[in-house]
């Protein structure tokens, strides 16, 4: 129930089914109205066709491509800044003004200026009023204005018009044909490009946002036969003396990412997913899945890497990057830790992979947070950090062993969550909804410890636990063979994924270099898993799950197993362990 009195539906890949402790919970609904701060709404009355000064101009499109672009990358940089005047319409000048002003210091940006969270919407307000001129006329333009206000829009709170947005977005890009290969078509090489780069962006965000919201993607990979783009900046993202790192490079290994993402939403989140899906098939499809991200993260070149005895983090675009990959670990795994009352957290690995990526997150942000880098994140970050942040409050309160620890931790997403509401005002909601969930007060300068010198007990648990930076090295966890492997879950064109050098691709690669999967198991039009086979015995645990049960007894005996007289309580754990192989996720 939203601050309008309205229904909105949040799906499970929101994280919200498990905050139903929260007060705001209430007869089956989250209320917030009362979450976050009050906003005192200043509307201008302004002549959309107006720009700002010539040097606040410039002044915000720099601050847009040195900080948002690079993750993101929705058009040539040269290209914009050589043709402002002469190509670039009014609505999209407005759109980057209207997201780049949220980092901005000068007050010219805002309706108010004693009010930094009013930064951009003026220039929003003029965007929207374009935006009315522009539905019937369908454009490349449009489709990136969309996905620039859709950011905008959704950082300040405005999460409802943000999703209709970004949906507009993927409808005009689909009227524009963005979806197809256009190699062929009669257009010149540098409008192939810029199609190339819009759809992904599209395609990226409607993953993205699609994890957040908790709802169905709208691109289908069958429907889509784009080739990835081709053409790099001239831009480095890497600072001097540091490894190069190209912004495609970056970008396309993000489009791989979110494609992994969408199978898993599609797998697990969506609504049917798991209703009628065996144990077998759910065990295949974790399998799968986790090998895909292993070699993912595995292929990653050393440029973009996280290496953390290194003592430095890359750019913030890379550091965006990891922390997709591993709320995507979480995603993967949540759905199917031990609830409290099976008592089974140390025999199954999801909760181990998870707890592992949530450190990962609280590593990388923290670091970030302590180079001042935060401010410059997209607004998907408030997610990622949401996400960990959800995993330690659920350790705060289901472990009483580490719930000192993990109290510890949720304070320091609530640290990340309030540096990035500096730019993004929606973190304060999820920076609240941690601080009740784990019996905490909300950070404040007064009541939490300085930044720069935190307790002396995290500041040693934090960097230990995450040095190897991979939740696949965690104790008890299932090995992952990182060779080569080739399910027919997946169209051949993701088992060869290469690092990605323009410079050795041919045309023919670049062709059959895009995401269509045939996934031989799944519903084509609702993402359900469909049986591999017709029995009608019950699932029976699969090897490998059972086989990994056996390992994890062995290295963790039950009480009554180490005194050598099995109890009634060991038996009943026993029939326990075997019901859980059928239907191990809460």
């Amino acid at each position: 129930m939203d601050e309008n009195g309205q229904v909105r539906y949040l799906g499970k890949s929101s994280g919200y089914y498990l905050l139903q402790n929260c007060k705001t919970y209430q007869n089956g609904a989250f209320h917030f109205t009362d979450y976050g701060k009050r906003l005192k709404s200043v509307y201008l009355v302004a002549d959309p066709l107006e720009l700002p000064p010539k040097d606040l101009s410039e002044h915000l499109i720099r601050l847009y491509f040195d900080h948002f672009y690079p993750f993101l990358p929705l058009f040539f940089r040269r290209q914009l800044f050589s043709s402002v005047e002469r190509e670039v319409t009014p609505l999209l000048l407005n759109s980057i003004y209207a997201v780049a002003s949220r980092i901005s210091p000068d007050v010219r940006v805002r309706s108010d200026p004693a009010l930094p969270e009013t930064a951009g919407d003026v220039f929003f307000e003029r965007a929207k009023k374009l935006l009315d001129e522009s539905y019937d006329q369908p454009s490349i333009s449009t489709v990136q204005s969309l996905l620039l206000l859709a950011s905008h829009q959704h950082g300040t709170r405005k999460s409802a018009r943000a999703w209709l947005y970004s949906g507009m977005a993927f409808r005009m890009a689909q009227d524009l044909g963005l979806h197809r290969n256009c190699d062929h078509w009669n257009l010149s090489p540098e409008e192939c490009e810029r199609r190339k780069r819009v759809f992904w962006c599209c395609y990226v965000v409607d993953r993205l946002g699609s994890a957040m919201y908790g709802r169905a993607t709208t691109f289908e990979e069958k429907d889509c036969d784009v080739p990835f783009p081709s053409v790099d900046d001239h831009d480095v993202l890497s600072a001097k003396g540091e490894p190069v790192i190209r912004l495609l490079d970056n970008f396309i290994h993000l489009i791989k990412l979110c494609d992994i993402l969408g199978h898993v939403l599609k797998n697990i989140y969506y609504v049917r997913s798991l209703q009628s899906t065996a144990t077998k098939q759910i065990d295949s499809i974790l399998t799968i899945l986790n090998k895909r991200l292993h070699q993912w993260h595995d292929q990653l070149p050393n440029p973009l890497k996280i290496h953390p005895k290194s003592n430095a983090l890359p750019c913030v675009a890379v550091c965006q990057l990891h922390l997709v990959y591993y709320t995507t670990l979480i995603l993967l795994h949540r759905l199917f830790i031990p609830g409290p009352d099976q008592g089974l957290s140390t025999l199954v690995p999801c909760a181990s992979i998870c707890a592992s990526a949530a450190d990962s997150i609280l590593y990388i942000t923290h670091h970030m947070l302590e180079h001042n880098r935060l401010v410059y994140v997209m607004n998907y970050a408030v997610y990622y950090v949401f996400t960990a942040g959800i995993i330690f409050t659920r350790e705060a309160n289901h472990s009483e062993k580490s719930a000192e620890e993990a109290k510890i931790k949720v304070t320091r997403c609530m640290q990340v969550l309030d540096e990035i509401e500096l730019t993004w005002i929606t973190a304060s909601k999820n920076s609240q909804i941690l601080a009740e969930l784990s019996g905490l007060q909300q950070p404040s300068s007064s009541s939490t410890t300085g930044l720069n010198h935190p307790p002396p007990f995290y500041a040693n648990f934090a960097l230990s636990q995450t040095t190897s930076m991979d939740p696949f090295a965690a104790p008890g966890i299932i090995p992952v063979d990182a060779k080569p492997f080739h399910p027919s879950f997946w169209e051949p064109s993701l088992d060869h994924w290469h690092s990605f050098s323009p410079q050795q691709e041919t045309p023919m690669y670049q062709e059959k270099q895009h995401l269509i999967h045939n996934d031989q198991h799944v519903d084509v039009l609702t993402g359900v898993c469909l049986p591999l086979e017709s029995s009608r015995d019950d699932p029976k645990p699969t090897d490998g799950f059972m086989s990994y049960v056996h390992h994890n007894r062995t290295l963790y005996p039950s009480a009554e197993e180490e005194g050598g007289r099995p109890s009634s309580s060991h038996n009943r754990n026993n029939h326990l362990l075997e019901d859980t192989a059928n239907a191990y996720y809460w």
